[in-house]
Parts: C-alpha cells; structure tokens; sequence
C-alpha cells in the first residue's frame, strides 16, 4: 500500500540521517586522529573519557521512561515528558555540580585545563536533557522533527569538521568542545520541540505517579551508566593498563563503529514504540525478529567501512601496524555484536517494568568484565582485554534473551493498544518498526 510505503521509507530517512550524523561526529574524530599523534590521540580519548563518565552517571532513561508511564501508568504523554524532563533537569544540575568540583576542588591538579574541562563538561552535560523529548515526539506521531533536527545537526557537523581542517591549531579541550557542542545544540533543538507539540490525546488529570517515577529512574540508573558509559569505561579500564597508542587504537575502532551505534539507537527507539504498541503476542514476537535482524544486517553492513580506514590509518601513520590495527578492528567489531543484537530483549524486559533484573544482568556482565580484564595484571595486552569484553557481552545477550523470552507473554496478554501502528498517515502515528523488510 502506498501509505505503508511512505511509512517504510520516512522510516528509513530517520535512520539515514542518524547514521550520516553519527558518520559526521566519527569523521570529525578520525580526522582529529590524523592531525595529532597516535600518543596525543590516546591522552585525548583518556581526558574525554573522564568527563563522560560522569555525565553517564547522571544520563537518566528518560525516554523509556515516557513510554512506561503512558504504557503501564496511564499517564498522559504531556505529564510523563514533564516528568522526564524534571529529572533529566535535576540530573543535569547535580552532574554539573559534582563535575565542577571535581575539576576545581577534588583533583584539580589532574586537569592541565581547569576551566577548559570545565566547558567541556557544561556542553557535554547538555545530552542529559534530550531523551525524554525524543519520546514525545515520537510518540506524537511528529518524527519529522526529529528528522528536521538531525538534518541540521548534520550540518553542524560539518561546519565543526570544516574549522578543524581549517583552524587546526588549538589544545585538547578545544578540540573536546567543538566536537561536543552539535550535540549539545540537538538537546536544546528537541527540547523546544517536544514543548510545541500538540498531542494527539488530552492530557488526562492523573497525577504523575512520582513514586513510580524515582523508583523506575533509580531501578534503572546502573544499567542506563553501563549502557552510556561503556566506551568511556573500556578506555578507562585500558588506559590503567596499556600505552596511549594502543588506547588511540581502540577508540579509532569505536569512532569507526560510530554509525554501527547510531543505527542501533534508532532501532531501539523505534522498537520500543513498536513494541508498546503491538497488538498481540505473535506481532511483538515478528517484532523481536525484525529487530535482531535489522541490527545485525546494519552492524554487518557499516564494518568494510572500518576496514577502509584502517588501512588508510595505517599508510599515513607509518608507526601504525596495519596487520595489528585490522585485527583489533575485527575482534572490535565481534566484541560489538551481542550488543547489537540484544535490543529487543532489552525493550521487552524494560516495558514489562523488571529494572532489577536488568541490573542485575547488566552488574553481572560488568564485573565479569572487570574480573576477565584482571588478566591484564598478568599480562598486559589489548588482546586480553578484547578476550574479556567478548565474553562479557555475550553473557550479557544470553542473561537478556532468557528473561524476555520468559516476560513476553505476559507483556503481551496485558492487551496494551496506546494506538494502530500500521496504514496511518505519518503525521497521525510513527509508522511502525519493521513494516517491511529492505
């Protein structure tokens, strides 16, 4: 039908345009990587890493949290993007506070820029307030917003990467700023969208279930750190151990994986509307299927990217070993795949509300993590650590997969219909996840 047609390649628009996004903020890394030395790049991914632990720390799962009140609360979709937007404001004010006085007051000798973390950090802060917005306009039916945005944001990036190229003569935290700032302009651009939408139900008088509401961002705050942290955390679990240039390494696969990750948030958004909204047992589980599917066909589709630039990598940096890099690349890419392929799992077990279980699986993949990568004491190799984050990873998908297959019947006989997810006029409904297969 036509207007399933429309709806697959709108679809498909969002997920391009957050894929050449996620493509720009990648490049802009790569060509910083070019521009500096391997060594230089490794201090500069440990500096970054440092800050955005932080700001993962206080990163709240605002925009699942939306969905579970509207899905499992009956809340509004106006009273619950309040709501998340109330604790990503909260959030954000204690992150900036603890950063703060951890740059100025704590260890202010550990930053050879005091105010210039600083900075870094306001703008990097700026993606705490974002998520929440994403989902009501999303589930306003108005995902043309979205699209708008990121077409702009796209634009930004390249305007960051042209100044660079252009301007190149600047010290880390600089260069840690303009690649911060277009996310940071996306926060606020969604922000002022989300409060002009129109939605296309009445905001109802139930009281925000604010009890629900800290119980579900507390519950869920280990595995949404985990989730936001992990590269920060892998650079910071290798930078202990290993040289900066191995380090540089790693994180130029991570930057190669770039659009790998933005693919994959837009497969999670659009599931976790898709999902909410399926009408029976056998439609959630051909969605689970979709999921995995589409995941794993963009993860596959996006790596003879990272093979490319490593081999470019390799012939500019002669210090580089091009073998050594493709192999890293390669374990990289594996070690990424059971994160890809766990979303729709994790999307089941979040609607159904079981925040401990997902942290619990979550705690369990982590220390395992940190427990295989004590083999670095021994012996202290980027090898070792890919080893360790591979197993750790597909612990994880397989603790997921058990529990989701266990709660979706339930989920499902709950008979949860928000709205008809299929041959709707886009700016009536998000058309659904998955309505065909490319």
């Amino acid at each position: 039908m036509p207007g399933a047609r429309l709806a697959y390649l709108t679809q498909r628009l969002e997920s391009l345009l957050a894929v050449a996004n996620f493509g720009a903020s990648s490049t802009f890394w790569l060509a910083t990587a070019f521009l500096i030395s391997v060594d230089d790049y490794g201090r500069l991914m440990t500096l970054q890493a440092a800050i955005l632990l932080l700001v993962a720390a206080f990163t709240l799962r605002t925009h699942d949290l939306v969905y579970f009140l509207t899905v499992s609360h009956g809340t509004s979709l106006a009273r619950a993007w309040r709501a998340g937007l109330a604790m990503e404001t909260l959030a954000a004010t204690l992150c900036l506070t603890a950063g703060l006085a951890t740059i100025f007051i704590i260890v202010p000798g550990r930053f050879a820029d005091p105010e210039g973390s600083a900075i870094f950090l306001a703008v990097a802060t700026a993606v705490v307030a974002q998520q929440a917005s994403i989902a009501r306009i999303r589930r306003s039916g108005r995902a043309v917003l979205i699209r708008a945005t990121d077409g702009f944001i796209l634009v930004l990036w390249s305007g960051a990467l042209l100044y660079l190229l252009l301007d190149f003569d600047r010290d880390r935290e600089q260069l840690l700023i303009l690649g911060a700032l277009p996310q940071a302009v996306r926060t606020l651009l969604l922000v002022g969208s989300a409060a002009l939408v129109r939605d296309a139900e009445a905001d109802n008088r139930t009281a925000t279930p604010w009890a629900a509401v800290v119980r579900y961002v507390i519950g869920g705050q280990a595995v949404n750190f985990i989730k936001n942290g992990a590269t920060s955390i892998e650079t910071s679990i290798l930078a202990a151990f290993i040289a900066p240039a191995p380090v540089a390494l790693y994180r130029l696969t991570k930057s190669t994986q770039g659009i790998v990750t933005a693919f994959s948030n837009v497969v999670f958004q659009q599931g976790t509307d898709a999902l909410s909204s399926a009408r029976d047992l056998e439609h959630r589980s051909d969605l689970l299927r979709q999921l995995r599917t589409r995941g794993l066909r963009g993860a596959l589709a996006a790596y003879p990217f990272s093979v490319i630039f490593a081999l470019v990598y390799a012939y500019v940096k002669p210090d580089v070993s091009a073998v050594e890099f493709q192999l890293v690349m390669a374990f990289s890419f594996i070690a990424l795949l059971p994160q890809i392929l766990l979303q729709g799992s994790f999307i089941v077990i979040s609607l159904a509300g079981k925040q401990v279980t997902i942290n619990l699986i979550y705690l369990v993949s982590t220390v395992a993590l940190v427990v295989l990568s004590g083999a670095l004491f021994v012996y202290p190799s980027i090898w070792v650590f890919l080893a360790a984050l591979t197993g750790a990873n597909v612990a994880r998908l397989i603790l997921l997969d058990r529990v989701a297959r266990q709660v979706l019947p339930s989920l499902s006989a709950r008979g949860d219909q928000p709205r008809p997810m299929l041959d709707q006029p886009e700016d009536v409904a998000e058309p659904a996840y998955g309505v065909r297969a490319s």
